[in-house]
């Protein structure tokens, strides 16, 4: 009876959540240019990690990435906020891949100037066609041709996040651990947008790895004896 007390409560704190829900932002909830840190922490609570950095002249490509080339040199503050979910208990977008959900905040000066979403659950997938992505071609598509195929991004940039002040960055992007087939993917289209709708370039990546080995538990068992029941 104990034995069988013990496995559930290891196959109990197996599912058990990581981190604290929260609703994906979107293009209309996130209030790009105008939220502040305290207005992220005030809707979905302490953040799983923090960073922030500051010099006279910030190369931000090196701190959040471009795929559109060197970002302008702008003096100021940048934070990041990273929101991280997981929970078994919830239905994945496949079997064997572990249901979670995260969100990078980044604020300039103390605005939110891009975010970026991901998830694995199947109640809010970031999963997208790629296939449909591979079609669209820079200065032929328009800004509302994309999302109707793909569905809202589940990341947008602007300046000083992208290379100009009257363009914006759309990003779809989708991540998944999946223990059935031991990887790591991921899949991500950019699009940078002017300021009249016109997508003026794409950049699209698919990334897969072996999922790395299982650490070793950091813990020795230790033998209990446990008495017979006295004959009474």
């Amino acid at each position: 009876m104990r034995r069988v007390a013990l496995a559930a409560l290891i196959a109990f704190a197996g599912c058990a959540p990581v981190g604290r829900d929260f609703i994906r932002p979107t293009p209309v909830t996130a209030e790009l240019g105008k939220a502040t840190p305290q207005d992220v922490r005030a809707r979905f609570g302490e953040p799983r990690s923090e960073r922030s950095w500051a010099r006279g002249d910030l190369e931000l490509a090196k701190e959040v990435g471009s795929p559109f080339g060197a970002l302008p040199r702008v003096p100021g503050s940048m934070t990041e906020l990273y929101y991280y979910f997981s929970s078994r208990a919830a239905p994945a977008t496949a079997p064997g891949v572990e249901p979670s959900r995260s969100a990078h905040y980044w604020f300039w000066n103390g605005r939110l100037v891009g975010f970026r979403s991901s998830s694995s659950f199947k109640s809010d997938s970031t999963d997208f066609d790629s296939a449909r992505a591979s079609a669209f071609k820079p200065w032929q598509t328009l800004r509302a041709e994309l999302i109707a195929a793909l569905g809202e991004p589940s990341g947008v940039r602007i300046y000083p996040l992208t290379p100009g002040e009257d363009l914006q960055m759309l990003t779809w992007f989708n991540f998944e651990w999946d223990t059935a087939q031991g990887q790591q993917r991921s899949r991500t289209l950019h699009a940078l947008v002017n300021g009249i709708g016109v997508v003026v370039d794409l950049r699209f990546a698919s990334d897969a790895k072996p999922l790395p080995p299982s650490p070793t538990p950091a813990y020795a068992p230790v033998p209990i004896y446990i008495p017979p029941a006295r004959k009474k």
